[in-house]
């Protein structure tokens, strides 16, 4: 798959998305009786440990609220307990950052609706939070009013699932799935993540093919899939294209 003809495709999705609601499973809210989150970090690379930085958005301030840290063990394991709490205009998202490494190119996330009792943080999940947050993102900070934070994180969850990290049922299931190119689109996305947390060569490319007119050099992982969320009609170099997507 070509990418130039990936943005527009999951661009089509996002809107598909904004119309279906999220049901999570029954083990994706926090209760009162385990008030922790029980996340991974969990990528295509090597063993390593994580940053874990936690934020509610959607409270209507400038910026994100911070709502707790957690390093992982070697293993991207970690347990996080929140210091606040989102609403139900809200969203709860968290960035994760080699360990030692702020500022780092290879800085994933996961966004969900409500905090939840479980957490995955992988390529499925960023490309899924790039996208859907690429209007309220600046860095890795997401901020917005009411009810539009709150929507978008909707519509993340509907292309991966911020508790399991596998693949939305919204992406999976007619009308798209195979049968449409949306999915191949997706999946070629989060490969050439993948290729990025696998090595610095695929870094380089992946930079190279998501720097836009529009949005400059993306500092980040999650900037580089919001860059080709708000420039659909960006033609990155056919070299870059290569390095990325076939891997």
């Amino acid at each position: 798959m070509r990418f130039r003809h990936i943005p527009a495709t999951l661009t089509a999705i996002i809107g598909v998305a904004a119309t279906m609601g999220v049901v999570p499973s029954p083990e994706a809210a926090a209760t009162p009786a385990d008030p922790g989150i029980a996340g991974v970090v969990s990528t295509a690379g090597p063993d390593r440990s994580w940053d874990v930085r936690a934020w509610i958005t959607g409270t209507g301030t400038a910026s994100a609220t911070p709502a707790g840290t957690a390093r992982t063990d070697r293993s991207g394991h970690f347990r996080l307990r929140p210091t606040q709490q989102s609403g139900p205009d809200e969203a709860f998202y968290v960035t994760a950052t080699p360990a030692g490494q702020p500022g780092a190119f290879t800085t994933l996330a996961a966004v969900s609706p409500a905090i939840p009792g479980r957490l995955t943080i992988n390529e499925r999940t960023t490309v899924a939070t790039g996208y859907a947050m690429a209007q309220f993102l600046d860095g890795t900070s997401i901020a917005g009013r009411a009810p539009g934070v709150r929507g978008a994180a909707m519509m993340a969850a509907n292309l991966a699932d911020p508790v399991s990290g596998r693949l939305g049922t919204t992406l999976t299931s007619p009308p798209n799935g195979s049968a449409t190119s949306t999915l191949g689109a997706f999946i070629s996305l989060t490969n050439a993540l993948a290729a990025c947390t696998s090595g610095a060569d695929g870094c380089g490319a992946l930079r190279s093919a998501t720097t836009t007119p529009l949005s400059g050099r993306p500092a980040n992982l999650i900037e580089s899939m919001a860059h080709m969320a708000k420039s659909p009609e960006h033609d990155p170099p056919d070299s870059s294209v290569s390095r990325c997507v076939d891997r």
